[in-house]
């Protein structure tokens, strides 16, 4: 955790230097683990591709099963089978690429906001500044775990979707796929407004959190006034 929290503390300062007016925290943690990330995108890319060959596979393998051509069976199953288990080597080490990134995330901002604690003046702190830390490691730094497993499909679906779109177009023609396609996107405006709605109800669950921490913040420092 050490190696971690200094080269997010070495990659903040280089952001600083670079950009004093509008520093982000987004490109110093892309500095910081720029290639974990480039790598991991990588497999993602191959997964979508090895994904969307299965599917051309398999209707080779069904065409020539109807024509009775067993050498050409032979030869589809077996290249169904390799790319089914590329897919999965793949995917697996995706995720462990991610999630790994994701845990490293988390502990190394919990880290630097320690590292950055352990730096301030007793009385520069407060009940509020408290609540914030808290609210921090307990909510905000813990989205990391689950945003950097999923963060690559985020373009890799549009790949997946232009590639989808062309063998329908081609083995079915242009009515079915935009039918399809349209349902496709309609659910995907759906899921999006639902996700709307869950980020307003997680900003309302938030500043209970914010409230509820600093009370508790204020009770403890009131039982320490009294002892």
């Amino acid at each position: 955790s050490a190696l971690v929290v200094q080269r997010i503390l070495d990659a903040w300062r280089m952001e600083v230097e670079c950009h004093p007016s509008s520093p982000s925290l987004w490109r110093a943690l892309y500095a910081a683990f720029r290639r974990k990330l480039w790598l991991s995108g990588f497999f993602a890319l191959l997964e979508s591709v090895f994904r969307v060959a299965q599917a051309l596979l398999l209707k080779f393998f069904l065409q020539a099963m109807l024509v009775g051509d067993m050498a050409r069976c032979y030869s589809f199953a077996g290249a169904l089978v390799a790319a089914c288990f590329f897919q999965a080597a793949i995917h697996h080490q995706l995720f462990f690429l991610t999630m790994t990134g994701g845990w490293n995330i988390r502990i190394g901002l919990s880290g630097v906001l320690h590292w950055k604690l352990l730096r301030i003046q007793t009385s520069a702190l407060q009940a509020d500044t408290a609540m914030d830390c808290s609210n921090l490691v307990a909510n905000h730094v813990q989205r990391f775990d689950t945003f950097m497993p999923f963060m690559h499909f985020i373009w890799t679906a549009w790949i997946d979707l232009v590639m989808v779109t062309g063998l329908l177009v081609a083995f079915v023609g242009w009515t079915p796929t935009f039918v399809g396609i349209t349902c496709v996107l309609a659910c995907v405006i759906v899921m999006i407004q639902f996700a709307k709605r869950f980020a307003s109800r997680r900003a309302i669950t938030a500043a209970i959190t914010d409230e509820r921490l600093k009370s508790t913040s204020e009770i403890i420092a009131a039982i320490l006034s009294v002892k």
